[in-house]
This record gives C-alpha cells, structure tokens and sequence, in this order.
C-alpha cells in the first residue's frame, strides 16, 4: 500500500486550522438576528466546548496518526459500518461546504452577477485550488499562509477600526436573557470553530504528528476562539441590537458603520478571500479521507490512488473537483438550505468523534502522547450537550424539523454506496447478498444474463463434447445448463458457488432437467482457491468472480495446475452497473489485468459487450505451457 511522504510541519498545520476554523461563520452572525446580543455568552459557552473538543482531537490524532482521521478513530472504536456512516457524513459536510464558501464570496462581492457568471468563475476557483491541492503540499502550504495571513489581517482590521465605534451598552445588552436562547444561539454559532479534522486527515503527511497536530490544534483554537469573540463583541457594541436585527444585512450594516463608504468594499473582498481560504482548507484535506476509506474498501478503490510525481492522492481530488462544480449548480438555489443542513451533521459527526475517546481507552490501552482532562466521562456529557443545542433548535425554529429529517436523509444517502462497496469487496457480505438474492436472480436471469450473451459465450470455443469443465462460481446455474448441454451426457460440469441458495435452485434444475453430468459443490472459500477436489478439467468457466476473489494470482496459478496445455479459461464479468457505478479498480486496469494473466501462463483477449442494465466484461484464452506469453 502506497504512503503518502511526510513531509508537513507545524507551520502548515497551523494555517490550514486557522483558514479552516476562521473562515467559517465568523463574519456571518447568522446567531444574532435570532437571540440578539445573547450570541455572546453563546459564543463564549462554544469557545469553552470547542476547547475541550480539540484536547480530544489532541489524543486521538496523538493516538492514531493516520490519513483518515475522524474515519480512522470511528473506526478503531465502533467497526467498519458506524466508521463508514461518520467518514461519509465527514465527507458531506466538507463538501458541501466548499462550493458554499465560495458562493458565498462571490455573493458577497458581487452581489448583482448572473448565475452563469457565478457557475463559471465558481467552477474556475474550484478547478485552480484543486489543481494546487493536486501538485502536492508544498504548493498548497504556500497557498495556505498567504490565506491565514489574509485572514489575520483581515480580522486585525476590523477590531482596529471597530474599537472606536465600540460602545459597551450596545455590546452588553442582553435584555430577557433566557436559557433557551442561550442554547440555540450555541447551536447557530457553533459553526466559527468546526474544521478540527480537517489537520486529522494530514497525520500522514505530517513529521512528528503525535505531538505536532495536538499543540496546533489547541493553540489555534484558543486564538480562533479569542478572535471570535473580539470580533462578536464588536460587532454588536457599534449599532444597538434593535436596529442590527432590523437591518437588511448584519454584516452590511455592522462594517457600514466601522468603516468609510470607500473602503467597505475592500474590507468585503478581504472577507471574500477568507472564505474561499476556508473553502481551499477542505479541498486539501478531504481527499485524505476519501484515500483512508478507499484503503479499507469502504470508498471506490480506484480513489486510494497516490501520484508518484506530486504524492497525493490524486483520482480522489479530480472526484472532489467534480462534485463541488456540481454542488455549484445547487448552491445558487439551495444556499441557504444547504448552509443550515451542515450544523445539524457536523454536530451528529462531532458528538460520535469525541465520544470515541473514552470507547478507545477501554479498547487500546497503549500510552497516549496527549490526554484529554476526564476524557474517560466528558466527551459523553459533550455530545448530550449537542443534543441539547439540537433540541432547542428544534423546537424555536419553524423549519428545523424539516431541515433535520433532510440532513438524516443525506446521512441515508450512504447507505446504498456503503451496500455497493461491500458487494464489491466484503467476501462474507457477498454470500449474504447473493442468498438474499439466489431466487430473484433465478426468476430474471434472462435480464441479468441474456440467453442470446450466453450462446454468445459459449460459441467461443469449440469441442465440447466429452470435456470436463470448471465452472468456478455457477450462481442458480444460468450458465451451467448450457454448458452441460455442449460437453453431453458423457462429459462433465462441476459447478461450484459460495450460496447455499444458489445451490439449491442449481440442484434442483439439474433433477428437473436430468443433467447428471453436473456435479455441484458448495464452496464458502471460493474466494480464496480452487476447490481441492478438482484435479483435471479440460476448460474453466467463472461468471461474476473476479470482484469477490482474494488473490486472483494465486486462483489462477491453480487453474493452470488442473489444465492441460491450450486449455480454455473465459471469465465473464459484470462491469458499469447502471452505466455510472465505476468498476472494481482491477476491472478498470485492461494493462494489469493482462499482466496477471500472462504471469500466470494465461494468452487471454479482454472484450467488452454491451448491456440494458449493465455491460459485460469477457476475459478469454488459453494456457501456454510457458508463463509470460504475450495476449491473444
């Protein structure tokens, strides 16, 4: 499995937390024109939180420093469907963020541009920032700390300029203060510090990442926090909060009244580079999550890909470039939908993260470079609390139920891709599925596979008669019939398949249709050798098996054991289902594919046919008493 370099520091880390956690929210005020000047105390109540958070990103990372982050320490407490469900929701959130922020900077600055305007130059950041990402870390850490110095600057100028304008009572007017208010205003502020795993993705990347990420972690959190509050007292101290909650636009009215007409519209591109630095802190880190599920076969395998010229993890950054221009075309109706979609999962995701803090310490007993204060009983009073900010939300806010069944159904979104990578990859799920499936596979075989593909199939070779042939995975037997059919009553099939329900229909077809020359064996560790049993056979036939075996090196070294020479081999497979699932990363390599065929001794020709549902994948040939010959 292919490293990705270490070749990150502090420095680095540091600007992507302070772009990531800065950039978002913090200008915004979405809290105030809900509980008015509570947002403060609010804001202080998620400083503290968010403090204690990041000591427990602090263990983690220190614990378990790899690409994955959140995913990897999901994964280590609750297995591999609850790791799956937190990294997708992980992933959502940062997607749908990124195309987001830099609408949101484009609106900003441009308020009166068309939509095919913003599609096109939103794309064209989208493009150029992933193409930075693509080039590797040296390149994106420049790019980094021109954005975290831009946004220093930035919010270093607007306390300047607003502490003259600061009037205390304005600030400190929290009027009917209430506990509910309290609450809501956490769950709408709550979003200035989210971006922690955003410096979890790059522990690979990352020299001494142990203790480097921790120490960046905290410190950044503590200046984000201090920043955030400066910047959230003076906000409301330069108007009073009866006409700040009656203005327009907050952020309009609170810089129209710091700065002069002239410059406020410089003061707003500051703040359009902000946000797209947060957007570009997200295009960095993502892939290294899409690259830790890969690595565990719980993403498309292809995207576990790293670039020997640039060292990243390339296919899932050309993946990410793809869905945000597509997010793009969404934002611009959906904004402000999306935008309150991402609290609700960010909260689910956070709460499920920190609780694996106590999990691990009773799971992995290995010393901690860094420890969270009570992180055996904390992280489990941290996420109640969210629940408790969810809840106030929901019950104030006239829209929140619905926006939270939406964020819920995007969660269940992942379900039938966290389906289709086990099909894919997970030997135990397949003979599960295939069982589920044995009868409605046996009632629409004609569907799945066509009779006409099958006399197509078998047409290929020639001399059927009196031959024993393998067919390595029969399935019901939509194959297996024909077969048995061509090598006649003094021939031989063995069919064998991992089902147990496969092999009951097969069973019963070959009593019904009296084809005693099939012999059929059940075989749960198909996936893994050539059923000890089958010692010479003439031909081997497999349907749908090159997805589910192991090491198909090793298969097919045992399948030139039991055939003599210019024996038959013909493979037939199940390739771009519903024409927009990608394929099994072996299926998509027609080189490599080759390669192993030739290594082991097979002279093979790959042709694709096209299908309703899906295409098929035909692998075909013959084995040569050397190794190594070249393909048919």
């Amino acid at each position: 499995m292919a490293k990705l370099k270490k070749n990150v520091g502090f420095l680095t880390i540091f600007a992507l937390l302070i772009t990531s956690l800065l950039g978002t929210g913090i200008f915004l005020l979405p809290a105030v024109g809900i509980v008015g000047n509570v947002a403060i105390i609010s804001l202080i109540i998620m400083f503290i939180i968010s403090l204690y958070i990041a000591f427990c990103f602090a263990e983690l990372v220190s614990l378990y420093p790899n690409a994955g982050g959140v995913y990897e320490f999901s994964k280590k407490a609750y297995g591999r469907f609850p790791s799956f469900i937190i990294g997708w929701t992980t992933w959502l959130v940062n997607t749908i963020n990124t195309p987001l922020l830099i609408v949101a900077a484009l609106k900003i600055t441009f308020p009166f541009m068309g939509n095919l305007q913003f599609i096109l130059i939103s794309s064209m950041i989208i493009i150029f920032m992933n193409y930075i990402a693509y080039r590797g870390m040296k390149d994106s850490s420049i790019l980094l700390y021109i954005f975290a110095i831009i946004t220093v600057v930035v919010i270093g100028i607007f306390l300047i300029k607003g502490f003259p304008s600061f009037n205390p009572a304005y600030a400190f007017d929290f009027g009917n203060m209430k506990l509910i208010l309290i609450l809501v205003g956490v769950f709408f502020v709550s979003e200035t510090f989210f971006g922690w795993e955003a410096a979890s993705f790059l522990a690979e990347e990352t020299a001494n990442a142990k203790k480097v990420i921790p120490r960046a972690l905290i410190i950044t959190t503590i200046i984000v926090g201090v920043l955030s509050i400066l910047v959230a007292i003076v906000s409301l101290g330069v108007l009073p909060i009866d006409k700040l909650i009656v203005a327009p636009n907050l952020f309009n009215a609170v810089i129209s009244a710091i700065f002069n007409p002239n410059i406020v519209k410089y003061f707003i591109l500051g703040i359009a580079v902000l946000f797209v630095g947060s957007a570009f802190g997200n295009i960095i880190s993502t892939p290294r999550l899409l690259l830790a599920m890969a690595r565990d076969k719980l993403f498309i395998e292809q995207f576990s890909q790293i670039s020997k010229k640039t060292n990243t993890p390339f296919k899932a950054i050309i993946f990410q470039a793809i869905v945000g221009i597509i997010l793009v075309f969404v934002s611009l109706g959906q904004y402000k939908l999306l935008l309150s979609l991402i609290i609700p999962l960010s909260l689910i995701m956070y709460a499920a993260i920190i609780i694996t803090v106590p999990v691990l310490r009773k799971k992995d007993h290995r010393k901690r470079e860094f420890k969270a204060p009570l992180g055996n009983i904390l992280p489990y009073f941290i996420g109640l609390i969210f629940l408790f900010f969810m809840g106030a939300w929901l019950l104030t806010e006239p829209n929140s139920a619905y926006l939270f069944r939406y964020a819920l159904g995007f969660i269940a979104f992942g379900l039938p891709v966290y389906l289709m990578m086990n099909i894919y990859y997970n030997p135990a799920f397949t003979i599960k599925i295939n069982e589920f499936f044995s009868y409605i596979n046996f009632l629409l075989e004609d569907l799945f596979f066509p009779k006409k593909l099958r006399k197509r199939i078998i047409s290929i070779f020639k001399n059927y008669q009196k031959k024993t042939i393998l067919e390595f995975g029969s399935g019901v037997g939509s194959l297996t019939m024909f077969l048995a059919d061509k090598v006649g009553p003094h021939g031989k099939v063995y069919a064998i398949d991992f089902s147990k329900k496969n092999i009951k229909i097969l069973n019963d077809r070959v009593i019904k249709e009296n084809k005693f020359q099939v012999s059929i064996i059940h075989d749960e560790h198909i996936i893994n050798r050539v059923h000890p049993s089958i010692n010479n056979v003439d031909m081997v036939f497999s349907v749908g098996m090159l997805g589910y075996v192991q090491d198909l090196k090793k298969i097919l070294n045992e399948m030139w054991e039991i055939l003599p020479e210019n024996g038959n081999i013909c493979f037939i497979e199940y390739a771009d289902y519903f024409h927009f699932i990608p394929n099994p990363k072996l299926l998509s390599d027609k080189k490599a594919l080759y390669e192993i065929f030739r290594e082991a001794g097979f002279s093979i020709r790959v042709d694709k046919i096209k299908g309703f549902l899906w295409n098929y994948c035909l692998i075909y040939g013959i084995k040569t008493e050397n190794k190594g010959v070249p393909f048919i």
